[in-house]
Protein backbone atom coordinates (compact mmCIF):
# COMPACT_ATOMS: atom_id res chain seq x y z
CA UNK A 1 0.00 0.00 0.00
CA UNK A 2 1.27 3.26 -0.77
CA UNK A 3 1.75 6.32 1.67
CA UNK A 4 -1.69 8.14 1.56
CA UNK A 5 -0.44 10.44 3.76
CA UNK A 6 -0.77 14.56 2.99
CA UNK A 7 -2.63 13.88 -0.41
CA UNK A 8 -2.05 17.62 -2.39
CA UNK A 9 -4.58 16.93 -5.35
CA UNK A 10 -7.25 18.24 -4.07
CA UNK A 11 -7.36 16.37 -0.81
CA UNK A 12 -8.81 13.72 -2.70
CA UNK A 13 -8.03 9.94 -3.19
CA UNK A 14 -8.48 7.96 -6.68
CA UNK A 15 -10.20 5.48 -6.89
CA UNK A 16 -7.41 3.16 -7.40
CA UNK A 17 -5.68 4.95 -4.38
CA UNK A 18 -8.85 4.64 -1.95
CA UNK A 19 -9.25 0.85 -3.09
CA UNK A 20 -6.22 -0.01 -1.37
CA UNK A 21 -7.35 0.70 2.03
CA UNK A 22 -10.33 -1.52 1.71
CA UNK A 23 -8.17 -3.98 0.19
CA UNK A 24 -5.96 -4.45 3.04
CA UNK A 25 -8.56 -4.88 5.40
CA UNK A 26 -10.41 -7.53 2.94
CA UNK A 27 -6.93 -9.14 3.26
CA UNK A 28 -6.91 -9.76 6.90
CA UNK A 29 -10.27 -10.48 6.90
CA UNK A 30 -9.82 -13.48 4.06
CA UNK A 31 -6.47 -14.65 5.49
CA UNK A 32 -8.46 -16.57 7.93
CA UNK A 33 -11.11 -18.23 5.97
CA UNK A 34 -13.72 -15.67 6.50
CA UNK A 35 -16.17 -14.67 3.69
CA UNK A 36 -16.87 -11.37 3.04
CA UNK A 37 -20.41 -10.22 4.34
CA UNK A 38 -22.57 -7.02 5.38
CA UNK A 39 -24.09 -8.61 8.37
CA UNK A 40 -20.76 -8.98 10.09
CA UNK A 41 -19.74 -5.90 11.36
CA UNK A 42 -17.09 -7.51 13.43
CA UNK A 43 -14.88 -9.50 10.97
CA UNK A 44 -12.05 -7.26 10.84
CA UNK A 45 -11.87 -7.82 14.73
CA UNK A 46 -11.52 -11.33 14.18
CA UNK A 47 -9.19 -11.56 11.30
CA UNK A 48 -6.59 -9.34 13.99
CA UNK A 49 -7.31 -11.93 16.76
CA UNK A 50 -6.51 -14.85 14.35
CA UNK A 51 -2.97 -13.28 13.60
CA UNK A 52 -2.63 -12.46 17.40
CA UNK A 53 -3.27 -16.22 18.51
CA UNK A 54 -1.34 -17.97 15.14
CA UNK A 55 0.31 -15.95 13.36
CA UNK A 56 3.84 -17.11 14.63
CA UNK A 57 2.91 -20.77 14.21
CA UNK A 58 4.42 -22.18 11.08
CA UNK A 59 4.52 -25.38 9.41
CA UNK A 60 8.48 -27.22 9.85
CA UNK A 61 10.25 -29.50 7.19
CA UNK A 62 13.67 -29.88 6.09
CA UNK A 63 16.86 -32.40 7.42
CA UNK A 64 17.80 -32.87 11.44
CA UNK A 65 20.17 -30.19 11.51
CA UNK A 66 18.56 -28.04 8.59
CA UNK A 67 15.10 -26.72 9.27
CA UNK A 68 12.35 -25.04 7.15
CA UNK A 69 9.56 -22.74 8.90
CA UNK A 70 6.90 -22.33 6.14
CA UNK A 71 3.90 -19.74 6.97
CA UNK A 72 0.50 -21.08 7.45
CA UNK A 73 -1.53 -20.79 3.55
CA UNK A 74 -2.22 -17.16 3.19
CA UNK A 75 -1.12 -15.88 6.38
CA UNK A 76 1.37 -13.10 5.87
CA UNK A 77 4.79 -13.17 7.95
CA UNK A 78 7.64 -10.36 8.33
CA UNK A 79 9.51 -9.37 5.92
CA UNK A 80 12.88 -9.80 7.27
CA UNK A 81 14.05 -10.83 10.56
CA UNK A 82 14.04 -8.24 13.61
CA UNK A 83 14.80 -8.46 17.18
CA UNK A 84 12.35 -10.66 19.49
CA UNK A 85 10.54 -11.62 16.27
CA UNK A 86 9.06 -15.47 17.67
CA UNK A 87 8.72 -18.46 15.71
CA UNK A 88 6.75 -21.93 16.75
CA UNK A 89 6.88 -24.99 14.51
CA UNK A 90 6.84 -28.27 14.82
CA UNK A 91 9.97 -29.87 13.90
CA UNK A 92 9.62 -32.71 10.76
CA UNK A 93 12.62 -34.56 12.37
CA UNK A 94 14.41 -34.51 15.61
CA UNK A 95 18.01 -32.80 15.49
CA UNK A 96 21.24 -34.87 16.16
CA UNK A 97 23.40 -31.97 16.32
CA UNK A 98 23.75 -28.25 15.97
CA UNK A 99 21.06 -26.87 14.27
CA UNK A 100 19.49 -24.05 11.84
CA UNK A 101 16.33 -22.70 10.45
CA UNK A 102 15.40 -20.68 8.20
CA UNK A 103 12.03 -18.82 8.67
CA UNK A 104 9.99 -17.91 5.23
CA UNK A 105 12.94 -17.79 3.05
CA UNK A 106 14.69 -14.66 4.51
CA UNK A 107 18.11 -16.69 5.22
CA UNK A 108 19.67 -19.24 7.39
CA UNK A 109 20.15 -18.49 10.95
CA UNK A 110 21.85 -20.55 13.82
CA UNK A 111 19.43 -22.36 16.63
CA UNK A 112 20.59 -22.17 20.27
CA UNK A 113 19.89 -22.35 23.50
CA UNK A 114 19.02 -19.28 25.65
CA UNK A 115 22.19 -19.95 27.22
CA UNK A 116 23.59 -19.29 23.63
CA UNK A 117 25.40 -22.66 23.47
CA UNK A 118 24.80 -24.91 20.52
CA UNK A 119 21.87 -27.72 20.32
CA UNK A 120 22.03 -30.60 22.17
CA UNK A 121 20.86 -33.79 20.32
CA UNK A 122 17.18 -33.77 20.58
CA UNK A 123 16.41 -30.53 22.01
CA UNK A 124 14.22 -30.41 18.71
CA UNK A 125 12.02 -33.09 18.53
CA UNK A 126 8.77 -33.94 16.62
CA UNK A 127 6.69 -34.62 20.18
CA UNK A 128 6.52 -30.67 21.02
CA UNK A 129 6.56 -27.05 19.41
CA UNK A 130 9.73 -25.39 19.12
CA UNK A 131 9.30 -21.61 20.47
CA UNK A 132 12.05 -19.77 19.20
CA UNK A 133 13.14 -16.00 20.01
CA UNK A 134 15.61 -14.02 17.37
CA UNK A 135 18.36 -12.11 19.20
CA UNK A 136 19.38 -9.88 16.24
CA UNK A 137 21.82 -12.65 15.35
CA UNK A 138 20.90 -16.21 16.49
CA UNK A 139 17.21 -17.53 16.99
CA UNK A 140 17.33 -18.61 20.81
CA UNK A 141 15.45 -21.87 21.42
CA UNK A 142 12.97 -21.33 24.94
CA UNK A 143 11.83 -24.52 25.16
CA UNK A 144 15.36 -26.96 25.12
CA UNK A 145 15.08 -30.02 26.37
CA UNK A 146 16.93 -29.18 29.54
CA UNK A 147 14.55 -26.60 30.11
CA UNK A 148 11.47 -28.14 29.25
CA UNK A 149 7.62 -27.57 30.41
CA UNK A 150 9.06 -31.23 32.18
CA UNK A 151 12.93 -31.00 32.73
CA UNK A 152 13.05 -33.81 34.76
CA UNK A 153 11.66 -36.18 32.24
CA UNK A 154 12.07 -39.95 33.38
CA UNK A 155 9.68 -42.68 32.10
CA UNK A 156 10.42 -46.10 33.27
CA UNK A 157 9.43 -49.05 36.02
CA UNK A 158 11.65 -50.16 38.80
CA UNK A 159 11.33 -53.45 39.97
CA UNK A 160 13.35 -55.40 42.27
CA UNK A 161 14.09 -58.95 40.20
CA UNK A 162 16.44 -60.05 43.29
CA UNK A 163 17.39 -59.08 46.70
CA UNK A 164 20.37 -57.18 44.85
CA UNK A 165 19.39 -56.46 41.93
CA UNK A 166 16.72 -53.67 40.06
CA UNK A 167 15.55 -53.77 36.95
CA UNK A 168 14.15 -50.61 35.56
CA UNK A 169 11.65 -51.61 32.46
CA UNK A 170 9.80 -49.66 29.74
CA UNK A 171 6.88 -47.63 30.98
CA UNK A 172 4.32 -45.68 29.16
CA UNK A 173 4.81 -46.07 25.25
CA UNK A 174 7.05 -48.91 25.74
CA UNK A 175 10.21 -47.11 26.15
CA UNK A 176 12.28 -46.20 29.19
CA UNK A 177 12.42 -41.96 28.72
CA UNK A 178 14.88 -39.49 30.62
CA UNK A 179 16.81 -35.86 29.71
CA UNK A 180 20.41 -36.25 30.65
CA UNK A 181 22.05 -32.79 30.32
CA UNK A 182 19.43 -31.51 27.69
CA UNK A 183 19.58 -34.88 26.05
CA UNK A 184 17.01 -36.81 25.44
CA UNK A 185 17.36 -40.68 25.63
CA UNK A 186 15.30 -43.54 24.41
CA UNK A 187 15.38 -47.35 25.71
CA UNK A 188 12.97 -50.01 24.80
CA UNK A 189 14.81 -53.06 26.73
CA UNK A 190 15.34 -53.17 30.26
CA UNK A 191 18.48 -52.12 32.29
CA UNK A 192 19.75 -53.54 35.11
CA UNK A 193 21.32 -52.05 38.42
CA UNK A 194 23.28 -54.31 40.53
CA UNK A 195 26.79 -54.16 42.16
CA UNK A 196 28.34 -55.03 39.09
CA UNK A 197 27.91 -51.28 38.24
CA UNK A 198 29.61 -50.41 41.65
CA UNK A 199 31.84 -47.33 40.26
CA UNK A 200 34.44 -48.34 43.03
CA UNK A 201 34.43 -50.83 45.83
CA UNK A 202 32.88 -53.37 46.39
CA UNK A 203 28.93 -53.98 48.52
CA UNK A 204 28.85 -53.00 51.83
CA UNK A 205 26.19 -53.65 54.14
CA UNK A 206 23.81 -50.84 56.13
CA UNK A 207 24.75 -48.52 53.28
CA UNK A 208 22.31 -46.22 50.84
CA UNK A 209 23.42 -46.73 47.26
CA UNK A 210 22.39 -44.52 44.29
CA UNK A 211 21.37 -45.11 41.14
CA UNK A 212 22.59 -43.43 38.74
CA UNK A 213 21.93 -43.32 34.39
CA UNK A 214 25.12 -42.13 32.66
CA UNK A 215 24.91 -40.87 28.64
CA UNK A 216 27.32 -43.00 27.41
CA UNK A 217 27.81 -41.51 23.43
CA UNK A 218 23.71 -41.44 23.50
CA UNK A 219 23.25 -44.47 25.28
CA UNK A 220 21.45 -45.46 28.71
CA UNK A 221 24.46 -46.70 31.41
CA UNK A 222 23.67 -48.00 34.51
CA UNK A 223 26.19 -46.68 37.42
CA UNK A 224 25.95 -47.39 40.51
CA UNK A 225 27.86 -45.62 43.57
CA UNK A 226 28.10 -44.38 47.51
CA UNK A 227 27.47 -40.98 46.70
CA UNK A 228 24.65 -38.87 46.78
CA UNK A 229 23.21 -36.91 44.21
CA UNK A 230 23.20 -33.18 44.67
CA UNK A 231 19.86 -32.92 46.33
CA UNK A 232 18.04 -29.51 46.78
CA UNK A 233 18.95 -26.35 48.46
CA UNK A 234 22.82 -27.90 47.60
CA UNK A 235 25.54 -26.27 45.65
CA UNK A 236 25.28 -28.33 41.98
CA UNK A 237 23.40 -29.44 40.07
CA UNK A 238 20.26 -30.81 41.54
CA UNK A 239 19.49 -34.90 40.83
CA UNK A 240 23.27 -35.17 39.31
CA UNK A 241 26.33 -36.86 40.67
CA UNK A 242 28.21 -34.04 42.43
CA UNK A 243 31.91 -34.72 40.31
CA UNK A 244 30.14 -36.58 37.09
CA UNK A 245 27.52 -34.16 35.79
CA UNK A 246 26.93 -36.70 33.21
CA UNK A 247 25.24 -38.72 35.44
CA UNK A 248 21.77 -38.42 36.67
CA UNK A 249 20.61 -39.98 39.99
CA UNK A 250 17.10 -42.25 39.33
CA UNK A 251 16.78 -43.79 42.30
CA UNK A 252 18.03 -44.07 45.97
CA UNK A 253 17.79 -47.03 47.59
CA UNK A 254 19.09 -48.68 51.53
CA UNK A 255 21.58 -52.18 51.37
CA UNK A 256 20.42 -53.72 54.75
CA UNK A 257 21.89 -55.39 56.70
CA UNK A 258 21.12 -59.10 55.13
CA UNK A 259 22.66 -57.44 51.82
CA UNK A 260 19.42 -56.42 49.97
CA UNK A 261 18.09 -53.64 48.49
CA UNK A 262 15.02 -52.42 50.26
CA UNK A 263 11.78 -53.25 47.93
CA UNK A 264 9.80 -50.98 46.04
CA UNK A 265 6.00 -50.59 45.33
CA UNK A 266 3.83 -48.59 43.42
CA UNK A 267 1.76 -46.10 44.79
CA UNK A 268 -1.78 -44.79 42.66
CA UNK A 269 -0.23 -40.96 42.45
CA UNK A 270 2.93 -42.92 40.06
CA UNK A 271 5.52 -42.57 41.92
CA UNK A 272 7.38 -45.82 44.37
CA UNK A 273 7.69 -46.62 47.76
CA UNK A 274 10.09 -48.47 49.63
CA UNK A 275 9.03 -51.10 52.12
CA UNK A 276 11.61 -53.25 54.21
CA UNK A 277 10.88 -54.75 57.62
CA UNK A 278 14.40 -55.63 58.05
CA UNK A 279 16.68 -55.35 61.40
CA UNK A 280 18.45 -51.86 60.50
CA UNK A 281 14.88 -50.57 60.23
CA UNK A 282 13.63 -51.77 63.83
CA UNK A 283 14.31 -49.38 67.09
CA UNK A 284 14.02 -49.74 70.37
CA UNK A 285 13.54 -46.43 71.72
CA UNK A 286 13.91 -44.56 75.33
CA UNK A 287 11.30 -44.92 77.80
CA UNK A 288 11.37 -42.77 80.48
CA UNK A 289 9.95 -39.35 80.56
CA UNK A 290 11.26 -36.02 79.12
CA UNK A 291 10.89 -32.48 78.92
CA UNK A 292 12.58 -32.01 75.56
CA UNK A 293 12.53 -34.08 72.05
CA UNK A 294 15.02 -36.93 71.17
CA UNK A 295 16.51 -37.37 68.36
CA UNK A 296 16.35 -40.66 66.29
CA UNK A 297 18.56 -41.34 63.29
CA UNK A 298 16.65 -43.67 60.43
CA UNK A 299 18.60 -45.66 57.90
CA UNK A 300 16.92 -43.89 54.57
CA UNK A 301 19.20 -42.87 51.28
CA UNK A 302 19.58 -39.51 51.59
CA UNK A 303 17.53 -38.75 48.69
CA UNK A 304 14.60 -39.67 50.49
CA UNK A 305 11.70 -36.63 51.22
CA UNK A 306 9.77 -38.44 53.86
CA UNK A 307 9.39 -41.73 56.03
CA UNK A 308 6.80 -43.80 56.76
CA UNK A 309 6.83 -45.44 59.65
CA UNK A 310 4.92 -47.48 62.82
CA UNK A 311 5.39 -46.38 66.22
CA UNK A 312 4.20 -47.90 69.37
CA UNK A 313 3.85 -46.96 73.30
CA UNK A 314 2.53 -49.42 76.22
CA UNK A 315 1.47 -46.85 79.28
CA UNK A 316 0.10 -48.56 82.72
CA UNK A 317 -0.90 -45.94 84.83
CA UNK A 318 -1.35 -42.22 84.75
CA UNK A 319 -1.83 -39.04 81.89
CA UNK A 320 0.84 -38.73 79.94
CA UNK A 321 1.84 -39.19 75.78
CA UNK A 322 4.16 -39.73 73.44
CA UNK A 323 4.93 -37.43 70.79
CA UNK A 324 6.26 -37.70 67.46
CA UNK A 325 7.68 -34.97 65.26
CA UNK A 326 10.20 -33.76 62.28
CA UNK A 327 13.76 -33.66 63.18
CA UNK A 328 14.68 -30.43 64.61
CA UNK A 329 11.41 -30.17 66.78
CA UNK A 330 11.98 -27.82 69.40
CA UNK A 331 9.42 -26.62 72.00
CA UNK A 332 8.72 -28.17 75.33
CA UNK A 333 7.25 -31.31 76.63
CA UNK A 334 5.24 -31.15 80.02
CA UNK A 335 5.69 -33.77 82.68
CA UNK A 336 2.26 -35.41 82.39
CA UNK A 337 0.75 -33.55 79.79
CA UNK A 338 -2.07 -34.54 77.38
CA UNK A 339 -2.06 -31.97 74.92
CA UNK A 340 -0.66 -31.26 71.41
CA UNK A 341 2.47 -29.16 72.30
CA UNK A 342 3.84 -26.07 69.39
CA UNK A 343 5.72 -27.66 66.70
CA UNK A 344 3.76 -27.71 63.61
CA UNK A 345 3.13 -31.60 62.19
CA UNK A 346 3.36 -32.86 65.47
CA UNK A 347 1.58 -36.45 65.48
CA UNK A 348 1.35 -38.18 69.07
CA UNK A 349 -0.84 -40.29 71.26
CA UNK A 350 -1.25 -40.78 75.01
CA UNK A 351 -3.60 -41.75 77.78
CA UNK A 352 -5.67 -40.26 80.52
CA UNK A 353 -5.44 -41.64 84.44
CA UNK A 354 -5.84 -45.10 84.57
CA UNK A 355 -4.49 -48.24 86.32
CA UNK A 356 -5.15 -50.70 83.51
CA UNK A 357 -1.77 -51.25 80.66
CA UNK A 358 -2.87 -49.35 77.44
CA UNK A 359 -0.93 -49.86 74.09
CA UNK A 360 -0.97 -46.94 71.51
CA UNK A 361 -0.09 -47.94 67.48
CA UNK A 362 0.78 -45.21 65.39
CA UNK A 363 1.53 -45.09 61.09
CA UNK A 364 2.63 -41.88 60.07
CA UNK A 365 4.46 -40.31 57.73
CA UNK A 366 6.58 -37.49 58.31
CA UNK A 367 8.98 -35.56 56.22
CA UNK A 368 12.65 -35.47 56.36
CA UNK A 369 14.02 -32.09 57.05
CA UNK A 370 18.03 -32.87 56.83
CA UNK A 371 19.00 -35.00 54.57
CA UNK A 372 22.18 -35.74 55.38
CA UNK A 373 21.33 -36.83 58.94
CA UNK A 374 17.94 -38.08 58.64
CA UNK A 375 15.80 -38.67 61.79
CA UNK A 376 12.71 -37.90 63.89
CA UNK A 377 12.26 -36.49 66.55
CA UNK A 378 10.69 -37.83 69.93
CA UNK A 379 9.39 -37.68 73.55
CA UNK A 380 7.42 -38.98 76.02
CA UNK A 381 5.60 -36.66 78.90
CA UNK A 382 5.90 -40.08 81.29
CA UNK A 383 7.88 -43.08 81.75
CA UNK A 384 6.71 -45.83 79.58
CA UNK A 385 6.74 -49.87 79.91
CA UNK A 386 7.78 -49.96 76.42
CA UNK A 387 8.35 -47.72 73.52
CA UNK A 388 9.38 -48.60 69.70
CA UNK A 389 9.37 -47.80 66.41
CA UNK A 390 9.60 -49.34 62.98
CA UNK A 391 10.75 -47.96 59.58
CA UNK A 392 7.88 -49.31 57.15
CA UNK A 393 9.12 -47.39 53.79
CA UNK A 394 10.02 -44.07 52.10
CA UNK A 395 9.36 -42.01 49.35
CA UNK A 396 12.59 -41.43 47.38
CA UNK A 397 12.89 -37.76 45.42
CA UNK A 398 14.40 -38.60 42.05
CA UNK A 399 12.27 -42.12 41.36
CA UNK A 400 10.45 -42.38 38.38
CA UNK A 401 6.86 -42.07 37.09
CA UNK A 402 5.42 -44.72 35.10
Amino acid sequence: MQDLNDKATDQTLTAVEWNELPTEIQNVIEAWGQTLTSGDLDQLGKGIAAYAAASQFYTGSGTANAHIATPLGTVQSPSDYFTGMIVRFRPSIANTAAATVNVNSLGIKSIKKENGTDLSPGDLDTIRDAWIRYDGTNFLLSNWAANSGNPGEFVGHFVRTSGSVYTLYPGIGGEIVINVNGARLVRTTTLTFDFGNLDTGSEVASTAYYFYIDNVAGVMTAVVSVTPPTVLGAVGKVGYHPSRTDERCVLGVWNDVTSNFTNAIHMPDGKVLFIEHESDHEHNLVETAITSWRNEPVNIPETAVSVLFTAGAVFTSGDGMAVWGKDGASSVLTAGAMSPVADLDIMFFGVTAGTSRTTYQLNAEMPIVDRTAPALNYGTTRDLEDHYMIVNGYRDLFAPKL
